[in-house]
Formats: structure tokens, sequence, C-alpha cells
């Protein structure tokens, strides 16, 4: 079965905390389901557990050489969301990993 999680991550001043970018993450993950009775008629249900908010620079270009200078690197921001999945109807439970990331966040101004 496949679970879909879409999170808005506000991004705040340092100097003030207000919110000055945000970013939209949509995750996708095919959850295996191993019902333990059989028959079961439930549904699943995604439970949103920790959310981590990630960051990484691009180290090497198209060609696989690393970039050396800092400003031609590519800043990658996103989010990594733990979750468990349940079923209503039997006592099946799992837990999930979502994650996704993108360019630079949007600005608000």
């Amino acid at each position: 079965m496949l679970e879909r999680l879409d999170v808005r991550v506000p991004y705040l001043s340092a100097c003030c905390g207000d919110e000055v970018a945000e970013a939209e993450y949509s995750m996708e993950e095919e959850v295996e389901v191993a019902h333990t009775v059989e028959g079961c008629e439930g549904s699943l249900v995604l439970e949103v557990g920790e959310m981590e908010a990630a960051d990484r620079f691009q180290e090497t270009d198209r060609h696989g050489k690393p970039i050396r200078n800092f400003r031609y690197r590519r800043h990658y921001y996103g989010v990594t969301v733990e979750a468990k999945v349940t079923c209503d109807g039997c006592t099946y439970s799992g837990d999930v990993v979502l994650s996704d990331e993108g360019g630079p966040p949007e600005p608000m101004y």
C-alpha cells in the first residue's frame, strides 16, 4: 500500500524568530502490510511521530568531480519523518521513515 504525507515547514529568522520562508514537502512510501488476521477488512492508519529538518550541499558536479568553490555548491533542504503504520482491523503495526528534499525554500516577502 502506498502511504502519502504532505508537510509544510516554516523557516524562522535567527534574530527574532519571525517566519521568513516556507517549503512544502510531499513524501510517499510503499508500505508492505503483513496482516496477522486472514480476511482483515481494516484500513491502515498513519501516525506521524518525530520530524527532523535535513540539509546538505552538493559536493560533486555532473561529471562526478568535486566542487571546490563553495559558491557553486547547491544547497538542498528537506525533512525526514518517522511514522507508525497500524491497522484498525487487526494487530498489524510497523514503522516507516518518509523523506523528501528540494532546493531552497520560498521567501515570504
